[in-house]
């Protein structure tokens, strides 16, 4: 997912050491707290616990990144490619598609099969696809 636009730094040109991460546990607040480029990087989605230890802060912030919600714009329309977009559930995961109930075949163009093996295979590295789509029979 993309970041609104008021979550990124401003455009212009960037040198290599702006976008070295400093980063710092605010013992206070008991989360990490992330510097780049001139200003306090901020995750989007995860909890509001008040506890929390520095890595569970770490991996939140990356396993997180989403924007704050609707009322902003994104900088770009969100990827074709997002399993979840094309499944109009939540996939994360590999095994999120196994749970999916009604799978899309795409105004009957592709079987059920082939619809979890999309959408699997958009969980994963880009050769998967590749080999996917080299079939003939898709």
């Amino acid at each position: 997912m993309a970041p609104s636009s008021e979550d990124l730094p401003e455009l212009r040109q960037w040198s290599p050491s702006d976008a070295i991460l400093e980063w710092t546990f605010d013992e206070e607040k008991q989360r990490m707290k992330v510097v780049a480029f001139g200003m306090q990087l901020v995750p989007k989605g995860g909890s509001k616990n008040k506890v929390q230890t520095a890595f569970a802060g770490i991996n939140r912030f990356f396993s997180k990144l989403k924007p704050g919600g609707g009322e902003r714009n994104p900088r770009c329309q969100p990827s074709g490619a997002d399993p979840s977009a094309l499944a109009g559930h939540i996939i994360d995961k590999e095994e999120d598609v196994l749970f999916i109930k009604k799978l899309p075949d795409f105004d009957g163009r592709i079987s059920e099969r082939d619809s979890e093996l999309l959408l699997s295979y958009l969980t994963a590295p880009i050769p998967l696809m590749m080999q996917f789509f080299a079939d003939e029979g898709r």
